[in-house]
């Protein structure tokens, strides 16, 4: 089916057919001009622009057509344009064709009965739309509610596949007018008037207007028309706007025309046009092709493809043009009435009346006019009448207009202005203005006489003088009353009619809305307190606010809206504010009321409004509007005798005395009592209930009169709704002396090896800070030790006897002194040290393993922990000794350089891996301990890595001591020593008494060593 109208949708203006009327002004009289259709002949364009000029010119006409060509001012032309234009639509019912230029639907949407406005017309001048009836007869005149309907009075159904229904309505112009050439077989015939064609239900439509067609000798023929129409941006759906106009535009070809004395029918050409759209042909003309892009139609007027299914209902349909062929015309038309005249001064004259231009063929027709007739000035005018026939003959006649000279009365002057004014004397004020009139009536304005007529009421008159030309009418208190003015000028002659009247003003009028304010706050109003009140008003317009508005708080008991505010009263507002004119806009302001402190009272009731201000203030009511605040409920009166004091150890006890309530005092609900330090941080609070009668009262707060601690209190009387008097302080405060400290608490012991940690909780420093502790650690049945701490709450004690029960106290010194000790502790024992065995460097630092090279030399220690270590033997063996051993020449050589360590040669074998162990029994548990040791050969060959007990070569083993040889290594790699080294050896440790730790150091060689005595140190392993 054909495209969906969603490109751009225009329209355009009708033709420029303007009639400019001659006026008919009372003094002076202007020549105009009759503008005929633009598509007429040379000769009577020219004749129209001549008269438009007013220049006088007569233009011939032109010269008639040869003997054969004949006039015709009756064609008519009939045409459906084609089956779809007029078929059924997929959207909005079809579409149709509408008489006229139909205005702006303001968007892409069908037509409804209203909109666009003009819309669907079925007559518009020379044009008419027609439709068949069931005989295919054009006699029905389709309504909008008809527009759709086929000749058997169906719906008309959109055409697809070729298949479809159309209503067949025509478009029908009349009066055409034109030259015939029946022996030329030539014609150019034009009709004024346009239609418009609607697609989609008034989706997209467009406009053809004023066509016209030539007929060529040949036989071909054109139709062309002005094009426009409405249409939506294709980029921007949501813009609708109006084509521009496209002038003589083709819309139907024509062949094998035969040019008759009465006319002829002929179907458009179709499949003969070519255009850029359709290069093979089936087309309309491409200038109407072109147009339709514009208007999203386009592709209803061309072939869609070489098969097109619809083709024949986009074909036009046969255009019928008839008319009356008349020999030509080339007589001028005549003007009759047209005699020089005299016209009184100031008279009206009117250069149309009794004048008519008569044609012989087109009988009366009408007429310009150029020049201008002014009665108010004496002279001599000359008008030029001009008329033109159908067929473009004109004729031209001139006339003298002589205007005599008279005196009159002047002429009445224009309609005055008039406008309120204002001023703070007299804001009621009526001021008009006018212009003199266009004739003084030949003799010089001597005054004017103004008039204001009321609406109820009698009218008031001012005189003025010649020159002037404004009046102002003054104490135009009356409210709502509106007022007209009328001017009359005088001269010598007498007086001129009056004015028109002006239009009404109101100098006094009501306002335009219920003034109301809006005051905030409006509720719980502290009259204690200084408050500000922020007044919005609105409706504050007319005669009322002409001084502006009071803006007040006062006793709603003095003044409410609607009674007289008497001067008296301006002395009894809590507060008031003055809204100047200037700060009222479109009747709207906003004020602030100030009320200062003590101005409200308990027992009365207040309002904030608003009345006209200064001395409208006691008599006009019509800014009288006011809305109630409310005053916060009184707060309790205060309690009294309020102190603190202590009761018991460390209480402490608040007294006071219920309030005397006063007049309009709330009643008390309940109590609150705060407790705080010197500096003022809450320490405790309590609530006490309220007894009716009860005058003392006393709350107790336990525990909290410390020593070193100050106190005061509060008491504050509190309502049933919460409000609170003033917190009243206790006269004086509470002290209580700092003392020594407390006994330090929960002292515990926690062993150690060989020690004990005490540890303990602060106690309080009762108002002095705590500077030292004591602890006294006592074994039972042995002699105490003490130690003094500072800023901690523990202390470790060391070389303690694990086989003897430890207790413990603690004591605290502050500024005052040294107070309690605390309580004993738990007994507890220090822990034993545990038997151990350990490997050393020679950097005498804990080893578990150890590598070396072939051949190294090293010191290894051996240490060992417990209670009772003296005299032990530490027994070392070797896993293999032909990797690691003990040198046979130092076995048993006391360990004698250094106190404590026990230093050896150590010398590695061939490359592997093995262990050195130590043993022995400390304490009467047997320990061990074994060091992984790694022998590596650096010099092996071979492709073996140099990783322990993994060399591969030729290495020979090393002479150690001088006793010992190598052999060269097998073909495994492995290499075998021969030495006189031992596989184990002993030591022993110091006899140096209890809980010590031996070190004994052995040199680890491949020659056989021997044992060592361990050195002395006493030392744990940790």
């Amino acid at each position: 089916m054909g495209q969906q109208p969603w490109g751009r949708l225009f329209g355009f203006p009708t033709p420029d057919h303007r009639m400019a009327e001659v006026g008919d002004g009372e003094h002076e009289t202007k020549g105009t001009a009759v503008f005929s259709n633009k598509k007429r002949t040379a000769a009577l364009a020219a004749v129209i622009a001549a008269a438009t000029l007013g220049a006088g010119l007569v233009v011939p006409a032109a010269s008639a057509a040869d003997s054969t060509a004949k006039t015709t001012s009756d064609a008519t032309l009939s045409w459906g344009l084609s089956k779809i234009a007029t078929g059924g639509a997929w959207f909005g019912g079809c579409n149709f064709l509408s008489a006229g230029e139909a205005g702006n639907s303001g968007s892409s949407a069908p037509w409804t009965a209203s909109n666009p406005n003009p819309g669907y017309k079925s007559a518009d001048g020379n044009v008419t739309i027609k439709s068949p009836d069931a005989n295919g007869d054009l006699t029905v005149t389709p309504t909008w509610e008809t527009k759709c309907l086929t000749p058997s009075g169906k719906a008309a159904t959109a055409y697809t596949n070729g298949t479809g229904t159309s209503t067949d309505a025509t478009v029908n112009f009349s009066k055409g007018t034109g030259t015939i050439d029946t022996a030329a077989n030539t014609a150019d015939i034009q009709w004024t008037g346009s239609f418009t064609v609607a697609f989609y239900g008034g989706m997209t439509y467009w406009f053809a207007a004023d066509p016209e067609l030539k007929v060529n000798a040949d036989g071909t023929a054109t139709l062309t028309a002005d094009l426009s129409g409405y249409a939506a941006d294709r980029n921007d759906p949501s813009k609708w706007s109006k084509i521009p106009v496209q002038e003589n535009k083709t819309i139907a070809e024509l062949k094998n025309v035969k040019v008759t004395d009465t006319g002829f029918t002929v179907t458009p050409e179709y499949d003969s046009i070519k255009t850029t759209e359709v290069p093979d042909g089936g087309s309309w003309p491409q200038d109407f092709v072109s147009f339709q892009d514009l208007t999203g139609q386009a592709s209803y007027w061309y072939n869609s493809g070489s098969s097109d299914a619809n083709a024949k209902a986009k074909a036009p349909t046969p255009i019928t043009i008839a008319y009356t062929a008349k020999a030509a015309d080339t007589t001028k038309p005549t003007f009759t009435g047209v005699d020089d005249t005299t016209v009184a001064f100031g008279s009206t004259f009117d250069p149309k009346a009794g004048v008519t231009a008569t044609d012989d063929v087109d009988g009366e027709i009408a007429f310009t006019i150029t020049g201008a007739v002014n009665t108010n000035k004496a002279g001599a005018y000359t008008l030029t009448y001009t008329a033109t026939d159908a067929a473009g003959n004109t004729a031209t006649v001139t006339r003298t207009v002589t205007v005599s000279a008279e005196v009159t009365a002047p002429a009445a002057p224009a309609q005055p202005t008039v406008a309120a004014a204002s001023t703070m004397a007299d804001p009621y004020q009526v001021k008009v203005d006018w212009k003199a009139p266009a004739s003084d009536g030949g003799s010089a304005i001597t005054g004017y006489t103004v008039t204001l007529t009321p609406s109820t009421g009698a009218a008031v008159t001012q005189d003025v003088a010649a020159d002037v030309t404004t009046a102002t009418f003054g104490k135009l208190t009356a409210q709502n009353v509106s007022y007209t003015a009328t001017v009359v000028a005088k001269n010598a002659k007498g007086a001129s009619a009056a004015s028109p009247a002006s239009a009404a003003v109101t100098p006094n009028a009501d306002p335009t809305s219920t003034p109301t304010v809006t005051v905030t706050p409006t509720k719980d109003i502290d009259p204690a307190a200084e408050n500000t009140f922020t007044v919005t008003g609105t409706g504050f317009t007319g005669g009322a606010a002409a001084y502006g508005t009071y803006a007040f708080v006062i006793d709603s008991s003095i003044w409410k809206p609607g009674q007289v505010f008497e001067v008296a009263y301006a002395k009894q507002v809590a507060g008031v504010s003055w809204v100047k004119p200037a700060d009222i806009k479109d009747g709207k302001f906003t004020a602030t009321v100030k009320v200062d402190a003590g101005k409200l009272a308990y027992g009365k009731t207040y309002v904030a409004g608003t009345v006209a201000a200064h001395g409208l203030a006691p008599t006009d009511r019509r800014l009288d509007t006011a809305q109630a605040i409310t005053l916060k409920a009184q707060i309790p009166t205060a309690p009294s005798d309020v102190a603190i004091a202590k009761s018991g150890d460390a209480d402490a006890t608040v007294s006071w005395k219920a309030p005397a309530a006063g007049t309009y005092d709330s009643k008390v609900a309940k109590y609150t009592v705060v407790v705080s330090d010197k500096d003022g941080k809450q320490v405790d609070t309590k609530t006490v209930d309220a007894v009716d009668g009860k005058i003392d009262y006393t709350a107790t707060f336990n525990g909290i009169a410390k020593p070193g601690t100050t106190l005061k209190a509060t008491v504050t009387a509190v309502d049933a709704k919460g409000q609170q008097s003033k917190a009243i302080a206790s006269a004086a405060n509470l002290t209580t002396p700092a003392a020594v400290p407390a006994a330090p608490t929960d002292v515990k012991l926690t062993a150690g090896t060989h020690e004990l940690t005490v540890s303990w909780t602060a106690p309080a420093d009762n108002g002095s800070a705590i500077t030292e502790y004591t602890v006294t650690l006592t074994p039972k049945g042995g002699k105490a030790q003490t130690k003094t701490v500072k800023g901690a709450t523990s202390v470790t004690f060391t070389d303690l006897d694990p086989s003897l029960e430890y207790t413990a106290t603690v004591t605290a010194t502050n500024g005052k002194g040294t107070g309690v000790a605390s309580a004993e502790s738990a007994a507890a024992k220090p822990q034993v040290i545990t038997p151990a065995l350990a490997f050393a460097d020679a950097n005498k630092k804990e080893i578990t393993s150890l590598t070396l090279n072939v051949n190294d030399k090293t010191t290894v220690y051996a240490l060992a922990q417990g209670e009772q270590v003296a005299g032990n033997d530490v027994v070392w063996e070797s896993s293999d000794k032909t990797i690691v051993g003990f040198p046979a020449a130092e076995a048993d050589t006391p360990a004698t350089a250094e106190v404590g360590y026990n230093a050896k040669t150590l010398v590695a074998g061939k490359a592997g891996k093995a262990t050195v162990t130590i043993s022995a029994t400390i304490d009467g548990k047997k320990v061990s301990k074994t060091l992984a040791v790694t022998v590596k050969d650096p010099n092996a060959g071979g492709s073996g890595s140099n990783n322990n007990g993994g060399n591969t070569g030729s290495t020979n083993g090393s002479n150690n001591n001088g006793s010992s040889t190598g052999t060269t290594a097998d073909k495994a790699g492995k290499t075998n020593g021969a030495t006189n080294a031992n596989g184990k050896t002993n030591g022993q440790l110091s006899k140096t008494g209890s809980a010590v730790m031996g070190v004994a150091a052995i040199a680890v060689v491949l020659a056989a060593g021997a044992g060592a005595t361990l050195a002395l140190r006493r030392r744990s392993l940790r």
